[in-house]
């Protein structure tokens, strides 16, 4: 029998967080021969914490309420500080703006873990724009790649005209969906072994958004540890439902500049 551990994050999406949660259950349900699901739910709302709660046999659920924005990945580790992920077989670390199938848990826990596995990558099948997006990042980025997007980042006009005049013919989506390693998976859904946490520890990241999948992959990358994209794991995506505001702000622009200088600082 595998442990599995949910960490999911939520601010001001209840409606979000109850589908998600309805889907967890269903794939739990269809899974309890072969896995306990535990879900950890942070509610980064800075007003009144809503009153999550869930029935079922099939899932404990514990809920965090933070009374302030600590961000995805600083709720999590907030979370994991007062838990311990490294006592699960697998732990998932998820938005809330995502559908299980009902067999995800299923194939998640049948999943053979050698011991250089540290992270898998599910399909993350997007219905707005009809395609998986993952292999986020299949190699990893050069150092001049992200220093030019931190330049264009700090300057948000650069950024900009980029989108508006060569993204299109810059920018590439993988299509080659075999399962095989890669450099990184996309961060909405993301699947770590007990391996992660024996070599990189506990998550410790601290932008407030952003990047990281790429933090992930130079943790696995410096412990020796695989990222493996596996097809077979199919989640639904709708979208953004918690950055959707953000995107529209000149703070988005800060806040990926901030983490990606993090990540040129500490890894590059």
């Amino acid at each position: 029998m595998k442990k599995i551990a949910v960490y999911c994050v939520t601010y001001n999406t209840y409606e979000e967080l109850q589908s998600f949660l309805s889907s967890v259950k269903t794939a739990a349900e269809a899974a309890s021969d072969v896995a306990l699901v535990s879900v950890f739910v942070a509610d980064n709302t800075e007003s009144d914490v809503q009153n999550i709660t869930f029935a079922s046999d099939a899932i404990t659920l514990k809920v965090f309420g933070f009374h302030k924005n600590l961000g995805y990945f600083g709720a999590v580790k907030s979370m994991m500080l007062a838990s311990a992920p490294e006592l699960f077989d697998l732990t998932v670390i998820s938005n809330v703006d995502l559908t299980l199938e009902k067999d995800t848990f299923a194939k998640i826990a049948r999943q053979p873990v050698s011991q250089d596995l540290g992270w898998i990558a599910p399909c993350l099948f997007s219905r707005r724009l009809n395609y998986d997006r993952n292999p986020e990042m299949p190699h990893r980025y050069s150092r001049t790649k992200l220093e030019m997007l931190c330049l264009m980042f700090k300057y948000s006009l650069l950024m900009k005209l980029y989108r508006r005049l060569l993204y299109r013919k810059v920018v590439k989506r993988d299509t080659d969906h075999t399962p095989r390693n890669i450099y990184a998976g996309h961060g909405s859904f993301i699947i770590l072994t007990r391996n992660y946490f024996q070599r990189c520890g506990k998550i410790d990241y601290p932008p407030f958004l952003f990047c990281e999948e790429i933090y992930l992959a130079e943790n696995c990358r410096r412990n020796g540890l695989a990222v493996k994209y596996d097809p077979s794991i199919v989640i639904y995506d709708s979208e953004h439902a918690s950055t959707s505001e953000l995107a529209k702000k000149e703070i988005f622009y800060k806040y990926n500049y901030i983490a990606v200088k993090y990540i040129l600082d500490k890894f590059y």
